[in-house]
């Protein structure tokens, strides 16, 4: 028996050619592709081929767990001979690996099984894959013919005859059966009544999006299926009235176009991008683009999007306004290869000539020549219709921007209106902001504060509308707007105010926050099943990432990067959709004491509010943006070398000890709270060198001599004291990896000092210690080490004993009632904190 011979040893399996059956999970999803259309036939779902030449494939997902690097298939039709050659993978991305086959003479229609037979080429074993029925229907003229006029009108000028021809066409592929291709033309229609646009036009389009069929859910729909649920958030997207909706849209699109790796998933993640760049987190969206563009060289793209993804990441970088000059030199070189290319659009090439204005005023240089080409091909392309008409007010609102950089302000006003029409919100914000640049130079402060409040309200609006996904702070036209607002509000004399705009821009952007306080408000049934499933969902993807860790194949290595790649995003996408909260659980803002500081135009201006809540202008400071971009690069390359020399580190942070350290130091409490923005984030504040002249104490050099400093993100809220768990004693958590002596050699010293405290240290700091130590204890001391993942910060967190606890995983705990204090391997580090670890339950034992 089978069973018997495979008993053999090792040693003998060459020799006697017995091969182990391979393993596939059960969990496996195979998806047919290739075919045109669908059939249901005694409660089963076919693939149909029309006519005598095909290219027939299987893409199957598999779980992280399976190595696929070095698997073949055999695509076998039930009872051919000779059978296939084993093939190669023909597109393996992630966790999904697809194959195909050319199948060439197909005479007569018939159902047939597909029934592939799996190698590994590792060690030899196979596995028969279960049979899937396919139809081959080889007259394909009336099919063919019927097709062709339906994609014939994808590009229809005319709108109400080309409406009028797609109803009676999917009426044909109704009376036929042929369900993609009805599908196919209701999603055509509906592209031309949003290009419509009348109130009728998309009132039908969402009756038709309504209508569309649930099978498009199935694997056997996926390319048509990712289809619609593209068609239908580009159409909520077009609107802007539901972005969330758009979202979630956008991963069913991708989620089925990663079934079958077709080659437009890069259309999802552009759109995706877009919607990260309305919601101000342009950086996040151009890392979505770059890693959308990596993955068309193990796994091809549609040729035709690559050019149009490229224009719309290199669009994406230029709205970061802390973009450094190599940031636009790396820009400048995408332009240059898109514009390079043929365009036969016109409006496509204005778009791309509009990056290269925007770079031009990026670069300091004048874009009004190249406006001029634009406008030039925007005629050519006949009436103006939405796009153009778009295309157009950008045109006018970068020649706006340009006009105020060069001092022409009056000009710059008939360019830019005052009530802006379009329905664009990033443009609509982006013309406010140009008027408010004008008005600065003609002296209209007041007007200048009138358009920058509408500017931040349209902000505001496009945040409440999106409701989900949030988007964490990041650089874009949204925070720029609101540190022009405080600039002008301080200017007038109100600091408070001042304060007040930058607790704004902190409230939208706090995703944070409102994981953390919303949690707890999830009551109504609906909320709390949505974070259950959101909890299961991100405990396995968490799962999965921690798989393969031990890969020593370099094929394999390759793979798991793809697959940690695309699940770190997917735990993103799943993020953002936790519920938000209601508006008496929305944080109201910080009151504490503390210090605000931000950077704009060459100057650096520091507030402060009292415990009162009174704000007061410190510090304004003139340096400018090159010098503070060096000081931070330069301090980026020290803190990777050797410790510096204590004159040398001062000479370098001098100039931002002279803009961001307060001149009273009794305004500096035993903790000092400071709230950085923007670049300034970077400053590492404690580090600061104190003046040599001044009412500092004696023997005071650093910050951290004066106040121990507390540094909370932009984007955050703090909660108010006493939320949390109601513990009286202290917990320490140390070494849980047990690679920290020095660490350990406090363990008495913390017993003697604490002796109520709990203690959990080596093997019994683990993840059960630190969710008991968050529930009953006053404060936390944590010695352990600890990972910041830039890119997913909400993959960010601490290693404990028995493996890491990410932060989106900290939010269903309470928080600690007083503080929790982390002692790292770099915190500690001179000069960075200037105070060798001298901060938080530190300075107690030093």
């Amino acid at each position: 028996m089978r069973k018997t011979g495979c008993t053999l040893g090792l040693a003998l399996l060459a020799t006697v050619g017995c091969r182990l059956p391979l393993e596939v999970p059960a969990s496996t999803v195979g998806s047919v592709f290739g075919h045109q259309e669908i059939l249901w036939q005694d409660g089963e779902v076919l693939p149909v081929f029309f006519g005598t030449e095909h290219r027939v494939g299987l893409c199957l997902s598999l779980p992280p767990s399976v190595d696929t690097s070095q698997w073949r298939l055999r695509l076998i039709f039930e009872g051919e001979v000779p059978e296939p050659e084993l093939q190669a993978p023909t597109a393996q991305l992630g966790e999904v690996v697809c194959f195909d086959r050319r199948l060439s003479g197909v005479r007569r229609a018939e159902t047939r099984k597909l029934c592939p037979m799996l190698e590994d080429g590792y060690d030899g074993r196979r596995r028969r894959l279960a049979c899937t029925a396919v139809r081959f229907e080889p007259e394909a003229g009336a099919f063919r013919q019927l097709e062709s006029e339906i994609l014939g009108f994808a590009a229809g000028e005319d709108v109400a005859k080309t409406l009028r021809a797609l109803e009676s066409l999917a009426d044909r592929a109704k009376r036929q059966d042929w369900r993609l291709l009805e599908v196919r033309s209701r999603l055509i229609e509906v592209h031309h009544l949003g290009r419509d646009g009348s109130s009728e036009s998309l009132a039908r389009a969402r009756e038709i999006l309504a209508a569309l069929p649930a099978w498009l859910s199935l694997p056997e729909a996926s390319a048509l299926g990712g289809d619609a649920a593209y068609q239908e958030a580009t159409f909520e997207l077009q609107l802007g009235q539901d972005l969330g909706r758009s979202w979630r849209l956008l991963q069913q699109a991708e989620e089925r176009y990663r079934r079958i790796r077709h080659s437009k998933r890069l259309i999802v993640s552009a759109a995706k991008a877009e919607i990260l760049s309305r919601l101000g987190a342009s950086r996040e969206a151009g890392e979505m683009l770059e890693e959308a563009l990596a993955t068309c060289r193990g796994c091809p793209c549609h040729p035709a999007l690559v050019p149009a993804v490229e224009s719309q990441l290199a669009w994406t970088l230029l709205q970061d306004p802390e973009a450094s000059a190599a940031d636009l030199a790396r820009v400048e070189e995408i332009v240059e290869r898109v514009l390079a290319r043929r365009h036969s659009d016109p409006l496509e090439l204005g778009n791309d000539l509009l990056h290269l204005a925007y770079l031009q005023l990026r670069q300091g240089r004048d874009p009004v020549a190249v406006l001029t080409r634009v406008r030039r091909h925007l005629r050519t392309a006949g009436e103006l219709g939405a796009r153009a008409r778009l295309l157009q007010a950008w045109s006018d609102a970068l020649e706006g921007s340009s006009l105020v950089a060069r001092g022409r302000g009056e000009e710059a006003l008939r360019l830019c209106p005052s009530s802006p029409s379009v329905q664009d919100s990033s443009l609509a914000s982006w013309m406010l902001a140009c008027r408010a640049g004008a008005y600065r130079q003609l002296g209209r402060n007041d007007l200048e504060d009138q358009a920058l409040e509408e500017a931040l309200l349209r902000h505001e609006l496009e945040v409440m509308r999106a409701g989900e996904p949030s988007a964490s702070l990041l650089p874009g036209r949204r925070s720029q707007d609101f540190l022009m607002a405080a600039r002008v509000a301080l200017e007038a004399g109100d600091p408070d105010r001042a304060w007040n705009t930058l607790e704004r821009l902190d409230r939208i952007s706090a995703e944070g926050d409102r994981l953390v306080l919303c949690r707890p408000a999830a009551a109504a049934a609906p909320v709390t099943e949505t974070w259950q499933r959101i909890e299961g969902e991100t405990r396995g993807i968490l799962d999965q990432l921690s798989v393969g860790s031990e890969a020593v194949s370099g094929q394999r290595r390759d793979q798991l990067r793809e697959i940690h790649r695309d699940l770190r995003r997917r735990l993103s996408d799943l993020w953002r959709e936790v519920p938000g909260c209601e508006p008496a659980t929305r944080s109201k803002g910080d009151t504490s004491a503390g210090f605000r500081a931000f950077f704009l135009d060459d100057e650096v201006f520091l507030l402060h509010q009292d415990v009162s809540g009174r704000g007061t202008l410190i510090r304004r400071s003139t340096l400018a943006a090159e010098e503070l971009d060096g000081i931070l690069d330069r301090l980026e390359r020290e803190l990777a070398g050797p410790a510096s020399r204590s004159d040398a580190w001062r000479d370098l942070l001098a100039p931002l000890a002279s803009a961001l350290v307060p001149p009273q130091p009794e305004l500096l409490g035993p903790v000092t709270l400071f709230s950085l923005h923007g670049s300034l984030q970077r400053v590492p504040m404690a580090a600061l060198p104190l003046e040599p002249v001044g009412s500092a104490p004696p023997g005071a050099r650093w910050l951290s001599d004066l106040t121990t400093v507390a540094l909370r993100p932009a984007g955050t809220a703090s909660a108010a004291p006493g939320e949390g768990s109601r513990g009286t004693v202290p917990a320490f958590l140390v070494d849980p990896l047990e690679d920290l002596p020095a660490a350990s050699d406090l363990l008495p010293f913390f017993r003697a000092t604490f002796p109520s405290a709990v203690i959990a240290a080596g093997p019994d700091a683990d993840r059960r210690a630190f969710e008991k130590a968050v529930a009953e204890a006053r404060w936390i001391h944590l010695d352990a080490h600890a990972q910041a993942v830039q890119e997913h910060p909400e993959l960010s967190g601490l290693e404990l004993s028995d493996g890491p606890l990410h932060w989106i995983e900290m939010t269903r705990f309470p928080q600690p009632r007083g503080w929790l204090n982390l002692s790292g391997c770099e915190t500690g580090r001179w000069p960075a904190t200037a105070d060798s670890g001298r901060y938080g339950i530190g300075g107690l034992f030093v």
